[in-house]
């Protein structure tokens, strides 16, 4: 701010006035490059952090991988089968014969009823309450309203194991719209559908179940209201049509090579993200303990022996560690490797295993109340105090700015009456010696 006078000694009191600021100043200049520091510190963390979640985000994957994509499946006649894998499935061949894809129960309301040109506003029955009979257990019906829509919806909602429409029978020019109902499962059910005065349904046709052999038993076939059927653990099968096929499930390491190859990425990035802060052009957090007590574990699990087949080290397992620390992954070699020994060295992580090692490490650096965290907490309490420093010696410099500025403007005042005393004293001698030297 400028400091604004009537004396010739304005620009000596404004220097005055910004060298007492800026000496009063110095300890702001020095407590706002300490939290800049801190924030780039805050940031380095955030960074790091961010770099243990891409890490653990990979070890997720390897997991993933081990557990549900290490196998899988094909089927000689698609046409007649699909197959889908979860969980742990077993590698094997099976054979499938599908006898019968089986059909459902179909039936639909009595010509004799009313006909319904609008069911949105008619119904087959001015009942307000229906009894619905589906495979001999009897399920109570009460519509919203009193129209046919409002009663195939009420049907749909109530658990009977029974799907309700609405379709026309009689074409645009006539409209008859008709109640269907039809079993949910592929079985011969029986449906009925009653008003309290009448039953109110005909079957149209009977349902019968899915049959099915598989590897050539049992004799009689299975059976099944769905044809949707699960051949083993973690082996799902829909059938599609009648006929043989055969369905063969592998087991494989391709999808678990890539996943690997992610979890080297991250690793490497991880490390150089470290490695960042170190060196003579080291980052904002050089020389800080924590970048040891993060690079360690990562170390120790490079170096990790576990498992008791061919696989005990991330080397055995294809995966090379370089003289600067970091990883790459030959693929053949995994690929030549018998998957149960891969999977004996990888564990699980809530077990054994490297998983569990790598599970845990990164949990340790990165997770709530982790060694990052904790570092970022510190610092951000850090970077508070140091507001409120600023804060209070802004105050305290304004303060002192304005009282400085209120007496050297008491000091130019009385610097601008004694130079106007000086100029009227001036003006009285000059015109004094004048007239003697007129005389």
């Amino acid at each position: 701010m400028a400091f604004n006078g009537s004396s010739s000694f304005v620009p000596d009191l404004q220097q005055t006035i910004d060298r007492a600021v800026a000496i009063a100043s110095l300890p702001l200049v020095q407590l706002r490059a300490q939290k800049a520091k801190l924030q780039s510190q805050e940031q380095a963390f955030n960074t790091l952090n961010e770099q243990f979640a891409g890490l653990r985000t990979a070890i997720d994957a390897v997991t993933s991988s081990v557990t549900t994509d290490l196998h899988s499946a094909s089927v000689g006649d698609e046409s007649i089968a699909k197959v889908s894998l979860s969980g742990n499935v077993l590698a094997a061949d099976y054979s499938l014969e599908v006898v019968s894809l089986g059909a459902r129960t179909l039936t639909m309301n009595l010509d004799s009823l009313p006909v319904v040109t609008d069911p949105f506003v008619e119904s087959i029955s001015a009942s307000g309450e229906f009894t619905l009979s589906a495979g001999g257990v009897d399920y109570t019906i009460t519509p919203a309203g009193g129209s046919l829509f409002d009663l195939a919806a009420a049907i749909n909602v109530s658990g009977a194991g029974v799907q309700a429409t609405v379709v026309n029978i009689g074409g645009s020019a006539s409209p008859d719209y008709r109640l269907s109902l039809q079993s949910e499962g592929y079985s011969n059910i029986s449906i009925q559908l009653n008003d309290g005065a009448q039953d109110l349904l005909q079957t149209l046709s009977t349902g019968s179940e899915v049959t099915y052999r598989v590897n050539g038993i049992p004799a009689q076939a299975i059976s099944s209201d769905s044809r949707t059927v699960t051949f083993s653990p973690g082996l799902t099968v829909n059938l599609l049509k009648t006929g043989s096929t055969e369905i063969q499930v592998s087991k494989s390491t391709s999808s678990l090579a890539d996943a690997l190859e992610s979890f080297v990425t991250a690793y490497n990035s991880t490390i150089a993200g470290l490695d960042a802060h170190r060196g003579g052009n080291g980052g904002v957090l050089s020389g800080q303990s924590v970048l040891s007590a993060l690079s360690r574990p990562l170390s120790q699990l490079s170096a990790l022996e576990a498992g008791t087949g061919s696989v005990r080290s991330l080397a055995d397992l294809g995966i090379r560690l370089s003289n600067e620390g970091t990883l790459s992954l030959d693929r053949t070699a995994l690929e030549a490797i018998p998957v149960d020994d891969v999977l004996s060295f990888l564990g699980d992580p809530s077990t054994t295993g490297f998983l569990k090692t790598a599970a845990d490490v990164v949990n340790a650096a990165g997770d709530v109340g982790g060694l990052i965290d904790l570092e970022k907490v510190s610092i951000g309490r850090q970077i508070e105090r140091h507001q409120d420093l600023i804060e209070s010696n802004e105050q305290r410099v304004e303060v002192m700015r304005q009282s400085l500025t209120a007496r050297m403007a008491a000091a130019d005042a009385l610097l601008a009456l004694l130079e106007q005393r000086a100029t009227f004293m001036r003006s009285l001698f000059e015109a004094s010696l004048a007239n003697k030297e007129s005389q």
